[in-house]
């Protein structure tokens, strides 16, 4: 499909539509971080000569889309499940049991917690499949997926060490203790 007339505003509505992604996928896609929001209905021209090219560029040929789909929430716990039960169990062990039995396999809550987010946000995920992760949390789904593909358990453990990282210099001693406090999302003092 072919644009017969000046891009406008409301063609980037129309892209977002067409490639089904976010409004930070498109501003990636056109190099342009500032986009502002717009409507079905907007017809203020894109002012950037360049951006208007890319548009009309992805508009008459949308298998130029260059951003990978992100994998689903269950291929990724699938891939916490194969790759990081050992330190899993290990972290399960050191830990007090509290009430019942432990599971056997990386539980939904452990893999969130890889991913920087709530406790919850694993159980919410396997909940609904169709709705989509922050695109952040989609980079590092993308990110997880490539390492592990490459690299198998050294990929696990590379990336592990990443959040070990980042959770050390939020104030925790060991991966143990975001089951017991949980991200913070601020450092602490």
């Amino acid at each position: 499909m072919q644009i017969k007339r000046q891009i406008v505003a409301r063609d980037l509505y129309n892209l977002k539509a067409v490639f089904d992604c976010r409004g930070l996928d498109l501003a990636w896609l056109l190099g342009a971080p500032n986009l502002k929001k717009t409507t079905a209905e907007s017809r203020e021209p894109i002012k950037d000569p360049a951006t208007a090219i890319l548009i009309r560029l992805y508009t008459a040929y949308p298998d130029l889309y260059i951003l990978p789909e992100a994998p689903s929430y269950a291929d990724i716990h699938q891939k916490v499940v194969k790759y990081g039960g050992d330190t899993y169990q290990r972290i399960m062990d050191e830990r007090p049991m509290t009430r019942g039995r432990r599971p056997e396999e990386p539980s939904h809550k452990f893999t969130a917690m890889l991913f920087g987010r709530r406790s919850g946000a694993g159980n919410d995920w396997a909940k609904n499949p169709n709705k989509r992760p922050v695109p952040t949390i989609e980079r590092l789904f993308l990110l997880f997926e490539k390492m592990v593909d490459e690299q198998g358990i050294k990929g696990f453990e590379r990336f592990l060490a990443i959040v070990q990282e980042e959770a050390f210099y939020r104030g925790m001693e060991s991966l143990r203790d975001l089951f017991d406090q949980a991200w913070k999302r601020e450092k602490p003092d």
